[in-house]
């Protein structure tokens, strides 16, 4: 009999260690494969993007300023590219395994799991607004950020012009006042970032707590077994994890569109002549 329970401790070890190799090599994979897609999307966007610009009349550049140029050129197609990866990975990292613990959570308690649904369609919604907050922040930060690039180029490429009228220190209070809209802008992302992060934990924390109220009552009137309250609680605390980080993902959206705005300005704009012709 101890040999038999011996064998048979071995064989499930052998299979957790099996599973566990498993999973990390398919993630492994995933991330490689995610990966070259984001740099392929970036690699695409940005080329597009600059041949698009290259065709475009003069008058478009007299309108835009090379350094806002560069930044939407640059940060804004990394951004694209960076989302979007960042997005279809916590897709498919946390979407088996939310659909696992919630399959077991309806199972388990149909009425209770209803409940949760509806307190996360809440944060959903509070998730959505905050993302929009969060685009419009990000959208003004990288208009800043071109306000920026395009002085440091208007600048450093007339510096004689600047040293032959002693314009140094208006120079520099100019390019501080562009820092200081930066500042701000990205100060707001950042707040609406982390603000995102702690309203998602606080209602996490409130479904918890009212779930384990409800289960409680439930168990002493007699309508829930008590294995059935430690297996629901349970998985309850394992769901948490994955599903916010799907809930991210609509964050995650407005950050894209954010980036994605500035570049299909660009792209909108016409031109009669395309590769010198």
């Amino acid at each position: 009999t101890d040999l038999g329970e011996l064998n048979f401790v071995m064989i499930a070890t052998g299979f957790y260690l099996f599973a566990v190799v498993a999973n990390k090599g398919v993630e492994f994979v995933m991330t490689f494969i995610l990966w070259r897609l984001r740099c392929l999307v970036n690699h695409d966007i940005s080329r597009s993007l600059f041949h698009h610009v290259c065709n475009l009349s003069m008058d478009f550049f007299h309108r835009n300023r090379t350094g806002e140029l560069v930044s939407r050129l640059t940060n804004d197609t990394f951004g694209i590219g960076s989302e979007i990866y960042s997005l279809i990975f916590t897709f498919f990292r946390s979407l088996p395994v939310a659909a696992f613990y919630w399959l077991v959570l309806f199972n388990t308690h149909f009425v209770l799991s209803l409940g949760i649904v509806v307190l996360y369609f809440v944060s959903a919604g509070v998730s959505y607004v905050i993302g929009k907050r969060m685009r419009k922040a990000l959208s003004a930060a990288n208009n800043t950020l071109g306000d920026v690039g395009a002085k440091l180029n208007e600048v450093l490429g007339s510096m004689l012009v600047v040293k032959a009228f002693n314009a140094e220190v208006h120079e520099s209070d100019s390019y501080g006042e562009l820092m200081d809209q930066n500042f701000h802008n990205a100060m707001w992302v950042g707040v609406w970032k982390r603000t995102l992060g702690t309203v998602q934990s606080l209602i996490q924390s409130v479904t918890v707590a009212i779930v384990l109220m409800g289960s409680v009552m439930l168990t002493i009137a007699g309508e829930l077994e008590f294995t059935t309250f430690i297996l629901f609680f349970a998985v309850l605390t394992k769901v948490q994890a994955p599903s916010r980080e799907l809930l991210n993902i609509v964050s995650k959206i407005q950050s894209v569109q954010g980036h994605a705005r500035r570049v299909i300005k660009i792209m909108n704009e016409r031109s009669s002549v395309i590769d010198g012709n």
